[in-house]
């Protein structure tokens, strides 16, 4: 069983949500966008992020030299 709502990977979410589908913190979720790993896909009245994007940026963060995430961590 999902312990969160099962979403289409093209949904578009606000920054708190992508957040909490990648199992990040919204610091780091922040870091991608102002470093330029990710960008809002859309806006209603507010940035939205596509979940596929935001767990391809995690993926791709997760093994990089600038991660302190324990191999193998969930978060």
């Amino acid at each position: 069983m999902f312990a969160f709502e099962p979403y289409d990977m093209d949904s578009l979410l606000p920054a708190h949500k992508a957040a909490e589908m990648c199992n990040v913190s919204k610091q780091l979720f922040n870091w991608w966008v102002r470093s330029g790993k990710l960008e809002p896909v859309d806006t209603e009245g507010r940035p939205l992020y596509r979940l596929r994007d935001a767990l391809n940026v995690e993926k791709q963060m997760r093994r990089s030299a600038q991660s302190r995430r324990k191999v193998g961590s969930a978060a």
